[in-house]
């Protein structure tokens, strides 16, 4: 929607990897033209979130399609480092959160209980760990109070690199920034 709203504008192209292959498509409207196609050796797994090789095709394809500005709407499924890549390369970069995704995989804030955490983990450790939602359960560490703190140092870094951040309400932003302190300066706008 957001593509096809300003296509009289920006001619818009959409990325979209499910973590095994990644998909380049033209937007006209609310038809997709597929343009690229590229299947990774190797997955990008849950705990890196990483990949050199997802990093080398969309290089290929920001240069080879003359891309200037990159706006991410989520990061699941795709490198971290695709942000750091996009500055590399001297190009805008917007970043959309529309979830809690960055502040924890749990997506929601909601502890093992289904309590709300607000990213600050609740006390206690139960016998099942906090739920991860967009990968398999079996490709997280123990999330709360232990690994969750090394997700959110990773996804800082990422966050950093934007020229500007775009959340969907003032509350959000103000729970991304409780978790994330060193965007407190950075252009963080509500829509």
């Amino acid at each position: 929607d957001l593509m096809s709203a300003l296509e009289d504008r920006y001619e818009a192209l959409l990325l979209r990897s499910d973590a095994q292959q990644l998909f380049l498509y033209s937007v006209e409207g609310t038809t997709l033209t597929l343009l690229e196609h590229a299947k990774l050796a190797r997955p990008i797994r849950f705990a890196s979130h990483a990949s050199e090789e997802y990093d080398e095709v969309v290089a290929r394809w920001l240069v080879h399609y003359a891309i200037e500005l990159v706006h991410v709407r989520h990061s699941a499924w795709h490198s971290v480092t695709l942000t750091s890549l996009v500055k590399r390369l001297g190009l805008g970069l917007v970043f959309s959160l529309h979830d809690f995704y960055t502040v924890c995989p749990s997506v929601k804030l909601l502890d093992q209980g289904l309590r709300y955490c607000g990213g600050q983990c609740t006390p206690g450790v139960g016998e099942r760990d906090c739920a991860v939602e967009l990968w398999p359960a079996n490709s997280a560490p123990p999330l709360k109070h232990r690994w969750v703190h090394a997700w959110r140092a990773k996804m800082e870094r990422m966050l950093a690199e934007a020229d500007c951040l775009v959340t969907t309400s003032v509350g959000a932003r103000e729970t991304l920034r409780d978790d994330f302190p060193s965007l407190a300066d950075k252009p963080f706008h509500g829509i």
